[in-house]
């Protein structure tokens, strides 16, 4: 089954209709997270994420598919000690400025279909959106989290 632009572009735009909240809200968000202490962004406190907590979270990836980025898990979990202070440093100015880098934000997305045959097919609600975030990303949001 051949894919061509124009249906990529289609079904890009169905799955960002059904997953955007219109009643999406900055303030709201901000508002729901967290307080944390030490650091701050618009008044905001947070505790900086420690080099321990960097260094835990990279030396347990499990083996995992890699994103956008194409840098392995493996590469995270043999390199931990070396990458700890670099990626401690990468989460904390995230944190303080209140910006996520934009590679953190690029996803590997894969439409999986819903229904059990193919025959069944109707259209794209037919189709489950599974996205693949960089690895990093995905380990920086557990830690937050």
């Amino acid at each position: 089954m051949g894919i061509k632009k124009g249906q990529l572009e289609e079904a890009n735009k169905f799955f960002a209709g059904i997953s955007t909240d219109a009643s999406y809200s900055k303030e709201t968000i901000e508002n729901l997270s967290g307080v944390r202490s030490n650091l701050s962004h618009n008044g905001r406190k947070f505790v900086e994420i420690t080099e321990w907590e960097i260094y835990m979270a990279l030396s347990k990836i499990k083996k995992t598919a890699s994103g956008p980025d194409e840098l392995p898990y493996w590469l995270f979990s043999r390199c931990a000690s070396e990458l700890t202070a670099i990626v401690k440093h990468l989460v904390n100015l995230s944190l303080s400025t209140g910006s996520v880098p934009s590679s953190w934000k690029r996803a590997i997305i894969t439409p999986v279909l819903k229904v059990k045959r193919l025959s069944e097919y109707k259209g794209y609600s037919d189709l489950r959106p599974i996205s693949v975030t960089s690895v990093l990303s995905r380990t920086v949001e557990r830690i937050v989290v």
